[in-house]
């Protein structure tokens, strides 16, 4: 009697469940999703966000109402993620379990990494940040905790996190603090990456944390602008030089920190340029200093809703294509299975893939701890 093959059915559905388990940063932020099928790369969704509201005093008269904002933000689905190998018919013949063992888990945990790593890279919209000192402390994070007060980065729900990459974790993991903390998270990946809750911060260890590294603005380099302002002009000496997406910027005598927000590349000299920055400039300044803090470890420190990871399910394919599409409920994630055949090498091809989109839905949400 012939083994009963695995269908796209039942693989999309094991996969979806393994990749659940082994989210890490994709499991700490804001996530949302369609409930409509999308073509492709390009597409934008509307996902739901928490919404925000000002409490004001009744002036004993009337109420006044308030406009919903922040109730929804579009996320361009622009990254199409795909694993595809080739099996046999024997293989399509195993248990599940082990085929999942086999093949699925290190699919997933491909697609977990990717979805962890695009994640990570919204460091670059973040402007604010506290420094792993030159002997690392347990007041590094305070620090964090105090800049996120500062920001009214809301405290209540557990909803506060520090993801560190491996160098930063090594850094802290066997202090006192961390030693005799509980560590929490609500899937297997999360509870094994638990350093514990210091300071309101839940934190975790993430494989994927980016290294940012910085332009090559010199150090004579001054920054003019009017407080108010999402730009600067920087005048300097040196040709070619670059301002990056993502640089840190600070200006002497002038309040506040900012992110380089478009990359800015100097002219002839000598020469000004305008670079994009945010938040606005909290304070006028004339021919200052600018500093581009030095390339760092990105970690992250953020409130859930910092960040937004969106999702939706993939069209099944036209033409009668073996496939099947499943989603998590609760994380909102789809995975579509595909099964193909390679005439040539006369092998069956399973084909894993899902769309993504990532987005920073509020940078005073969130800080950098720089290594």
């Amino acid at each position: 009697m012939p083994n009963t093959l695995l269908t796209p059915s039942i693989i999309a559905k094991e996969a979806i469940m393994r990749l659940k388990n082994n989210l890490v940063l994709a499991g700490l932020v804001h996530r949302g999703y369609s409930d409509e099928f999308v073509k492709g790369v390009g597409d934008t969704v509307k996902i739901p966000v928490p919404a925000t509201f000002i409490a004001k005093e009744f002036n004993g008269t009337a109420i006044e109402y308030q406009d919903i904002t922040e109730g929804s933000v579009e996320v361009k689905l622009d990254k199409i993620l795909d694993v595809s190998f080739k099996v046999t018919t024997k293989e399509l013949s195993l248990d599940i379990v082990d085929f999942g063992d086999k093949y699925i888990e290190g699919a997933t945990d491909a697609f977990a990494d990717k979805i962890d790593a695009l994640l990570a890279g919204l460091y670059v919209d973040i402007p604010y940040f506290c420094n792993v000192t030159g002997t690392p402390a347990i007041t590094d994070l305070q620090s964090i905790n105090e800049k996120m007060n500062l920001n009214k980065v809301p405290i209540a729900g557990g909803l506060r996190k520090l993801v560190v990459s491996p160098t930063t974790q090594s850094d802290y993991v066997t202090m006192d603090a961390f030693l005799h903390a509980e560590k929490a998270g609500d899937t297997q990946a999360l509870r094994e990456a638990s350093m514990g809750r210091v300071f309101t911060l839940d934190s975790y260890l993430d494989q994927n944390i980016l290294t940012h590294t910085k332009g090559t603005l010199g150090a004579t380099a001054t920054a003019t602008g009017t407080a108010g302002n999402l730009t600067i002009d920087v005048t300097g000496t040196a040709e070619g030089q670059t301002i990056k997406k993502g640089d840190l910027i600070t200006i002497a005598d002038t309040v506040g920190q900012y992110v380089c927000t478009e990359l800015a590349t100097t002219p002839a000299t000598p020469f000004t340029v305008t670079v994009k920055i945010y938040p606005a400039l909290a304070q006028s300044c004339t021919a200052k200093t600018v500093t581009l803090r030095a390339s760092h470890v990105a970690n992250l420190a953020f409130h859930r809703n910092a960040f937004a990871l969106a999702s939706a399910t993939l069209e099944p394919p036209i033409g009668g294509v073996n496939s099947s599409v499943m989603k998590d409920p609760s994380s909102g994630l789809a995975i579509r299975a595909v099964y193909g055949y390679d005439i040539d090498a006369k092998t069956n091809i399973v084909s894993l893939d899902m769309i993504v989109g990532v987005k920073t839905l509020k940078p005073e949400l969130a800080v950098r701890f720089c290594k």
